[in-house]
């Protein structure tokens, strides 16, 4: 009865549509709440303002701002003096190379692209070409306005025959616009194409800047403040560095560095970027070498990405005197993209599924039909099976939802805030009584419903229907298709030719870890959570040999240490591998105490030492444990060396001779090892070298058992004070002969 019924009233609907023998290709866009809407299908312009009409649709359109990457011009509405054929100016500001602006044959071509607002321009990446027919050089002039009619030069580029349609990096003093204009002021005629222009902050200028030391006032924001005439200078102690953060992680790609140094001290100077998402673990960006040529002039250097939030100058090759760092300025990668994913099914949310960090979640086939009409597989593909599914009709004459995409508009990662688009792909019975209802939650374990909006198709047949909104934050989120003859819109409508289908996002953001020595393995003790990967990590964070490239992960012992590493022994390092993994803490009066990496210029020898701040009062020790059951076998060697190093604030200083080192075998057997004079400092700063005969001598004392060196466990390291917490830091412990000489 109810398929009768449906095919009478259906009958007068689907023939006067025929009958206005509209087969145009058309697209809509409407405003429904907070999302814009967008029907596309097979249908006249009488038809598509009758509907609109009839719907009481918006026209106006929601100002969308797009962004990806730190290229302020991408996507930016674009003007030209004119363009050929397909080669329309929005081409030159898609974030693609292989695409272009052609201009229209007119001497003095220009393109104008609208930031939105004024921006501080101080780089720019142009792709420009020319038919070399007419000649073998040409100039451009990039200018800068704030209202779009007084102009200012920014950077004339001369673009020689090997520049042509090659890109071209540019900086030059910021300039502050809205608008930027390329326009070709010698040129000799024939096409010209510019296939992108890419505009840039300085990511670094005016944001928080500390530093080593300063004197007099050259303090370090003056290295960010954008002003080459002005400088950090240096307190005199080399190794002099300064951090600047820019607030949020940025992949760095380009620098431009003017680093000064007292020439009576040497003619030259060198100095590393790096890079650290947390301010604690830091990534080399470039090792930047300064010849007396450099000394105060501007060095523009580009690298591979590194994701940072925090980027550090440091001095590393420096003979004394003064340092003046007048300007560092950073910028990023010019447009971001991900991946696209299709969804798989998941049976405990029995609907599909996409995870982890992707521009577009496609559900493919897996929504095709409708119930037992197609049939459509693991219906009725909402959450925990919550809304059931109509069963009337016939496959692909009645309604039936059969997938559902979701996409980033900008093309990078789905996150949130990002603008995001949802494209729906129905089956429609009839234009005028099928209706689709977008719902969309950030809760997909407890589903909250929210209404995006309600689209009215504009023919019969296969349809694509869009929507775009915002993405909400939550970590497992979904998007809820309802495609519905007749009836209001409910997040689950009754109707038997109802469907509704569930596209789960799970946006979980994973953990990332530093991949310092590129062989595909990160180091555990530098994770970082991100929906996207950071530049220079990698997902797995079991590397055994951080420091060291193993792509093998080789380990004949099973120490769970990379043989390539050769710790514990020969120059080995046990502040090195597995840092986080390998060493505990323990205290007498069981005071907190936190365990972190040391790095870069804080650490003694290779790329990372321990450091514990512990609040003991009374007796601490930081200790290395083999891993799990097995054991060091140390006894062909006859010294045990380290370095370290104490802060300590009290007056009275630490309550002993330290450090004091205790051996422990697999038997619980151990020795005590206590030196004859203080060894630790309590600067925080000074580093002391340690030498340790393993059978003692006149500097050490030693008590306790004899231990099976054969079958070594552990090896602590205690320290002690008075009525106060203090800091310990460790690093180069290995077992060595006395004629080893380490690095």
């Amino acid at each position: 009865m109810f398929r009768s019924q449906k095919i009478v009233r259906r009958a007068g609907v689907t023939s006067a549509r025929l009958s206005a023998g509209v087969t145009r290709s058309v697209s809509v866009s409407v405003l429904l709440g907070a999302a814009l809407l967008t029907g596309c299908g097979a249908a006249g312009n009488e038809a598509l303002e009758e509907a609109a009409a009839e719907n009481s649709w918006e026209t106006e359109q929601a100002a969308l701002v797009v962004s990806c990457g730190d290229n302020v011009a991408f996507n930016k509405p674009v003007t030209s003096s004119g363009y050929w054929s397909t080669g329309t100016p929005d081409k030159a500001v898609d974030g693609n190379d292989g695409t272009t602006w052609q201009t229209d044959l007119s001497t003095g071509a220009w393109l104008q692209v609208d930031l939105g607002a004024a921006r501080s321009i101080s780089r720019a990446r142009v792709i420009w070409g020319w038919d070399t027919n007419y000649g073998d050089s040409s100039d451009s002039l990039l200018e800068g306005s704030l209202d779009g009619t007084s102009w200012v030069p920014m950077k004339t580029v001369t673009h020689t025959d090997a520049d042509n349609r090659t890109p071209q990096d540019v900086t030059f003093p910021a300039v502050s616009a809205r608008y930027v204009r390329f326009r070709a002021t010698r040129w000799n005629g024939g096409w010209g194409h510019l296939n992108e222009i890419q505009l840039y902050e300085n990511l670094a200028r005016n944001k928080p800047a500390t530093s080593s030391g300063y004197w007099s006032t050259g303090t370090p924001d003056k290295a960010v403040d954008g002003n080459d005439g002005t400088t950090w200078q240096t307190d005199l102690s080399t190794g002099a560095w300064l951090r600047v953060d820019l607030g949020t992680p940025h992949d760095i790609s380009r620098a431009r560095v003017v680093w000064g140094w007292d020439t009576n001290y040497g003619d030259s100077s060198d100095s590393v970027l790096e890079g650290s998402l947390d301010g604690t673990s830091w990534l080399l960006m470039k090792t930047v070498t300064h010849t007396d040529a450099d000394n105060r002039t501007p060095q523009d250097v580009s690298f591979p990405a590194v994701s940072a939030r925090y980027v550090r100058f440091r001095a590393t090759q420096w003979n004394g005197g003064w340092g003046h760092l007048n300007e560092i300025q950073l910028y990023g990668q010019g447009v971001c993209t991900a991946a696209a994913a299709t969804a798989t099914y998941d049976a405990t949310l029995q609907v599909p599924r996409c995870s982890g960090s992707f521009s577009t979640c496609d559900s493919g086939s897996l929504l095709t039909g409708r119930a037992g009409l197609g049939p459509e597989a693991n219906a009725s593909n909402t959450l925990y099976g919550s809304c059931a599914d109509g069963t009337n009709g016939t496959f692909h004459s009645d309604e039936s939802l059969d997938r559902l995409v979701v996409s980033s508009v900008d093309g990078g990662p789905l996150t949130a805030g990002k603008l995001v688009k949802v494209s729906a792909t129905v089956w429609v019975w009839s234009a005028a009584n099928d209706f689709l209802d977008l719902y969309t939650t950030s809760t997909a374990q407890q589903p909250s419903w929210q209404l995006l909006g309600t689209m009215n198709p504009v023919a019969s047949g296969q349809q694509t229907l869009e929507a775009t909104y915002v993405l909400p934050a939550g970590g497992l989120q979904a998007v809820r298709g309802q495609f519905r003859y007749t009836g209001s819109a409910t997040p689950c409508s009754t109707g038997v030719f109802d469907d509704h289908d569930d596209l789960a996002l799970g946006l979980e953001c994973p953990t990332w870890y530093a991949d310092t020595d590129g062989d595909g393995f990160g180091d555990l003790s530098t994770q970082y959570v991100s929906c996207t990967v950071p530049a220079g990590h990698v997902s797995n964070g079991r590397d055994n040999c951080p420091s060291t490239a193993n792509a093998d992960q080789a380990d004949v012992d099973g120490d769970r240490v990379g043989d390539v590493c050769v710790a514990p022994r020969d120059c080995g390092d046990l502040a090195e591998s597995n840092l986080m993994l390998r060493w505990t803490s323990w205290a007498s009066d069981n005071a907190t105490t936190t365990l972190s990496a040391l790095t870069g210029s804080q650490v003694y020898r290779g790329s990372k030492g321990l450091r514990a701040v512990t609040q003991a009062a009374f007796d601490f020790a930081v200790r290395f444990t083999a891993p799990g059951s097995s054991v060091m076998d140390v006894s062909g060697y006859e010294q045990l060396r380290f370095a370290v190093r104490g802060l300590n604030t009290t007056p009275v200083g630490w309550q002993g001779n330290f450090p004091v080192v205790v051996l422990q075998d697999a038997a619980g057997l151990r020795r005590t090892y206590t030196p004859n004079q203080q060894l630790l400092t309590k600067d925080g700063t000074t580093w002391t070298a340690i030498t340790l005969p393993l059978a003692g001598n006149s500097t050490w004392s030693v008590s306790g058992s004899a231990v099976d060196l054969h079958n070594l466990r552990q090896v602590e390291v205690h320290a002690d004070t008075w009525d106060s917490g203090f800091t310990l830091d460790v690093d180069g412990m290995s077992f060595e002969h006395p004629q080893t000489v380490c690095p």
